[in-house]
């Protein structure tokens, strides 16, 4: 079922359904506050972490409006109530993205993506990430952080797991095979077997120097350009999303590079969908990196940059405010000019434009339903297709 009868969520739908004119009712008269609640994506409390972070109080920023999704609720019941909070109790109704690190799997397991690869059979890829999309969404998650595209040629790396190999060719046409399984060769995200697709890590995160997760990478425009293969394909492919790199690229941070967001993603790839960060890449990782002296510093840094969703940090909630205010009374304050409203706003849509193509407006509780998940998840057609992978 849709937004619930009587809730704040029939204004979000009605508002959203009619394309850019709809969304851009949706913001017109919203808050700096609310828009900027939209590039938010905190760690939800009581979930394991990898990173130095600490849980958000997921239902009183639900309740403000403050996050644009999260990765809390372990269960369907568990979901299906943040999102009714969010329909029904945030100011504007509008639905939540629920998140997840699939890798090309959701609950039933096979081999990993590097496996997968070795096999050079884009069909089978393809129906291993339709299967873990129809998982996926049938137990409510819409958005997931995969496919991993990073090349590496240093098997120190241990993330080399999650990718599929050191072949640029190779694993650009298993980006396209990911990204139209995931998403469907026509992009409707708008069904309850489909889920939108983030690249990641850009750029260059898998040539780190000896193999040291997070350390720096130093390549030629070459090789980058080589490396940077498969996002191209998967941008080409359609990919809503796309996830930053944490390593600094030939000394300066991939959160905070201008010329690899901007000029090459987005003017050189064509990429018009989210650009997200890394878990809490802004801060304190932009801090670490030695290029910001605080969070409102690294918050600026990312934002100019090009960065539309903050995963984690929380630097775009308590500072991009602040930031615009500073803005209208030093406009030469910082070297990148002030950041105004206006490109909120304009990143504000490219999120609400993300849970449009998914479906969410017009049904923010699809796939949230235990019937659904039960023919699912873990079904003999899921278990025969990875046999025959692992074959």
């Amino acid at each position: 079922g849709g937004a619930e009868p009587g809730g704040r969520g029939g204004e979000a739908v009605r508002k959203c359904t009619g394309g850019k004119e709809g969304r851009d009712g949706l913001l017109g008269g919203r808050s700096l506050a609310d828009k900027i609640g939209q590039l938010n994506f905190p760690h939800a409390a009581g979930l394991p972490t990898t990173g130095a972070a600490a849980g958000a109080d997921t239902e009183t920023l639900i309740r403000r409006g403050h996050l644009c999704g999260t990765s809390a609720g372990a269960t369907i019941a568990e979901r299906r109530a943040l999102q009714s909070m969010a329909i029904t109790e945030s100011p504007h109704g509008i639905p939540l993205f629920f998140a997840r690190d699939c890798l090309q799997r959701y609950i039933t397991c096979g081999p990993i993506p590097l496996a997968l690869s070795c096999s050079w059979d884009l069909d089978l890829i393809s129906r291993i990430a339709q299967m873990t999309a129809r998982e996926a969404r049938a137990d409510g998650v819409s958005l997931t952080w995969a496919p991993m595209l990073d090349i590496s040629y240093d098997a120190r790396w241990g993330r080399i797991a999650e990718g599929h190999g050191e072949l640029p060719h190779l694993c650009a046409a298993i980006a396209r095979a990911i990204v139209t399984g995931y998403q469907g060769a026509d992009g409707d995200l708008a069904r309850p077997d489909r889920m939108m697709a983030t690249l990641k890590h850009f750029a260059g995160y898998g040539l780190s120097l000896a193999g040291r997760d997070y350390a720096a990478v130093e390549a030629s425009p070459a090789t980058l350009m080589r490396i940077m293969a498969p996002f191209k394909s998967g941008v080409a492919a359609g990919a809503g999303a796309v996830m930053v790199a944490f390593s600094a690229l030939n000394d300066i941070p991939a959160t905070a590079h201008r010329v690899l967001l901007q000029d090459i993603l987005r003017d050189r790839f064509g990429f018009e969908g989210m650009i997200v960060t890394d878990f809490t890449a802004i801060d304190p990782e932009l801090i670490h990196h030695g290029i910001a002296t605080d969070a409102r510093e690294a918050a600026y840094l990312a934002f100019k940059a090009g960065v539309a969703v903050d995963l984690v940090s929380g630097a775009f909630l308590h500072h991009l405010a602040a930031l615009v205010e500073e803005g209208k009374t030093a406009p030469d304050a910082r070297p990148w000019g002030p950041v105004t409203e206006a490109e909120i706003t304009a990143r504000c849509r490219q999120v609400l434009r993300a849970k449009e193509r998914l479906g969410l407006f017009a049904d923010p509780f699809m796939g949230l339903d235990e019937g659904l998940r039960a023919k699912v998840v873990r079904c003999p057609d899921h278990i025969a297709l990875v046999r025959e992978a692992a074959a």
